[in-house]
């Protein structure tokens, strides 16, 4: 029996949500296109959700790595050089747990967790 689920992503099977997938092939496009875009709503709008469902869409064509900044502290937003320097840690991390490399001039952001890569060289 499906419940509504307000605590973490919606499984289509379980839970009561809205149907995705227009959206999801919206944003697939832009990503074929190259084209960066936004994900910015209030506490349950379905952020999460939304971002699960492009992930599991674009894994068929890309190989999607997944970040967050979250663990980012305030310090690393201070400025741009720190900021970059927070992103290259995480890089970093996403390479060493892959063991793949992966080059930022290749990467396309869907939102801040979540990211397709068109390539594996390391920069």
């Amino acid at each position: 029996m499906k419940q509504f689920n307000t605590t973490a992503v919606c499984i289509p099977s379980k839970h009561y949500m809205v149907d995705l997938s227009e959206r999801v092939k919206e944003i697939k496009k832009l990503v074929d296109a190259g084209k960066y875009f936004a994900i910015n709503r209030a506490r349950q709008y379905g952020k999460t959700t939304t971002l699960s469902a492009i992930r599991k869409a674009l894994e068929k064509t890309y190989d999607v790595a997944r970040i967050s900044f979250e663990k980012i502290s305030s310090a690393g937003f201070a400025t741009e050089e720190s900021f970059v320097k927070a992103l290259q840690a995480e890089k970093r991390k996403i390479c060493r747990k892959w063991q793949i490399f992966l080059s930022f001039s290749a990467v396309y952001c869907l939102s801040c967790t979540a990211f397709p890569i068109r390539s594996t060289v390391c920069t």
